[in-house]
This record gives structure tokens, sequence and C-alpha cells, in this order.
């Protein structure tokens, strides 16, 4: 199967519950029921403490699903974890990257662990894309938030997956930057016809793609 456009996926009944501290059981997504289509943007809002980033990982096949049903299809055709797994990228609000390895290193490296060719130069034109082809040889220490941000998309980017997964990505940024950044994964979406669904709290951010849910009391209201 060939990665011509993004994954696709329908979400059916969705419960999700946790145990906290007192010993009780808390029910934090209840009967949800999601479709995302191929290529669509999608931001997920909602307040804190609202299971945004729970359902996030239960989307992503990063928690184990409790009860509901979740699918995946590419080009009308069934995928499995696997494949998701291997299709995905994820942009955090922490950034994730590596200290030890410098900005063109931190790109290359999901290349290098599939033993990809030519993984330097395809890290280096992402670092172009992001406008750090001037800043590729420098330790991650060295870098700004933004500076840094803007490498963990350019990681997530590289590998041309079928979709991205983002959490909060903006959240740790100053207003100007947390614009560029959402332009960018925008931009970089759209013309790879890469699914994307966002957990944000930046409504700004929200507004620029195709769909808009705002997640409460467990259950998902659409936006726009």
């Amino acid at each position: 199967m060939q990665n011509s456009s993004g994954i696709a996926l329908n979400v059916t009944e969705l419960n999700h519950q946790i145990t906290i501290n007192s010993g009780e059981t808390l029910s934090l997504i209840n009967k949800l029921s999601l479709n995302v289509a191929s290529a669509e943007q999608i931001a997920i809002t909602g307040a804190s403490g609202s299971g945004k980033s729970t359902l996030l990982s239960l989307l992503a096949g990063l928690e184990s699903v409790q009860q509901g049903q979740l699918t995946f299809t590419q080009n009308g055709q069934s995928v499995d974890q696997s494949y998701l797994r291997q299709n995905s990228g994820f942009v955090f609000q922490q950034f994730h990257l590596l200290p030890e390895l410098d900005a063109l290193n931190n790109v290359a490296l999901p290349l290098k662990l599939r033993a990809i060719k030519h993984a330097d130069e395809k890290a280096s034109q992402w670092l172009d894309n992001v406008g750090l082809s001037h800043r590729k040889n420098q330790p991650i220490s060295k870098l700004s938030g933004g500076e840094q941000q803007r490498v963990a998309i350019a990681r997530a980017f590289v590998n041309k997956p079928s979709i991205i997964f983002a959490d909060e990505p903006t959240g740790n940024l100053d207003e100007q930057t947390a614009s560029e950044v959402a332009s960018l994964m925008c931009r970089f979406a759209r013309h790879n016809q890469t699914t994307l669904v966002l957990v944000t709290h930046n409504l700004a951010f929200a507004q620029q793609l195709d769909s808009q849910y705002c997640l409460a009391h467990g259950a998902l209201s659409h936006v726009k």
C-alpha cells in the first residue's frame, strides 16, 4: 500500500476510565464517536483535565482501547496498528528531542532507524523547510524553544507520515512563535495530504484547521 493519502480514522462508542488516588474510578471518555477523513485536519480543544491528551493517546494507539471500536483506513483499505505506528508522526509540547544530537541528527534519526537512504540529505531539506538550515549543526541546547519545536516538526514530517498526532505543539511558545509554528504544520499537512489530529488550548490555531471539536464531560461536540 502506498502512502499516497492520509489515514482516515473512525471511532465508535469509545469509553475510557482511570483509577484516581482514592481508588475511585473516573470516567474520562463516554460513548465517544468521531470520524476523521483522509487528509483532514482536526483540532480537539477543552479545559485542562478534560481528557484531551488521553483521547489523543488512544487515537494514536499509544494506549489500549478499553471499550469501543477504533479503525483506520487508507485508500479504502483497512490498516492495522502496526501499519499505523510505522506511518505516524508525533509532535509534543515538550519537544522530546535528543540533547546529545544536533538539529540535523535529531531530524535524521527516524530515517536512520529504518535504514532509509540519504537520511542526512532529507533531514537537511526539512530543516530548510522550517527555516533552520543555518542551525542544522547546532546542539539542541543552543536552540530557542521555537527553534526546537521547528526541529520537532521537521522530524515528524521527514518520514512522510500518513497521519500526525500533535499534543499542545504550541503550548510552550510565545504568541508570535506559536502562530508561525501553527502555520507551518497546517501548510505541510495540506501539501503532503497528511491527516492531522491536534490537541490544543490555542483557539486561533484550532480555527485554522478543517474541523474543531470540544471535549467536555467525556463527550465531543462539533464546534466547526
